[in-house]
């Protein structure tokens, strides 16, 4: 008798679970259509301030809603985060993008603290649209005052094959 109650008790449960899995599944499979695809636009910048660092621009990646920076930067402090003013990102860029100023949307920045640089991205809410000229700000990385660069870029998408 205890075993038939189990059984009975079981079955619902497992048609419960094998619609929420059905669920999940096609819930997963229509996001994934909508989402736009990303276009990757090779800068290339070097870039170096009054400290001789570097800023090199490797990807701007764009979609219809979100245009993000990948950078590899020079002479950062690891040391220094802490020190950004009251309220602030140790990590600082801005980005006006065809004369429009962008919304900040996320940003991290990585590396070892044995190596002479550091990598990140950046990204900002975008309208949609292909850049033709950015003007980019980076006020501080890692919170080091000193790891700040100013660059004017203008991309081209790559040829198509």
């Amino acid at each position: 008798m205890k075993k038939r109650v189990a059984a009975f008790a079981l079955v619902p449960a497992l048609i419960l679970v094998g619609a929420i899995v059905l669920l999940n599944k096609i819930g997963a499979g229509s996001s994934e259509k909508a989402r736009p695809p990303a276009v990757t636009l090779w800068a290339g910048e070097d870039v170096v301030n009054a400290q001789g660092n570097h800023l090199t621009i490797g990807n701007v990646i764009v979609t219809s809603d979100r245009l993000t920076i990948q950078y590899r930067a020079t002479g950062t402090a690891f040391d220094a985060e802490g020190l950004s003013p009251a309220g602030q990102p140790p990590t600082q860029l801005s980005v006006t993008v065809d004369g429009k100023a962008l919304t900040p949307l996320e940003g991290n920045v990585g590396g070892d603290p044995q190596n002479p640089f550091v990598t990140g991205d950046f990204s900002w809410r975008w309208s949609g649209g292909t850049p033709r000229h950015i003007h980019l700000v980076v006020t501080r990385i890692l919170g080091d005052p000193n790891a700040n660069w100013v660059a004017d870029f203008d991309l081209q998408a790559p040829a198509s094959k």
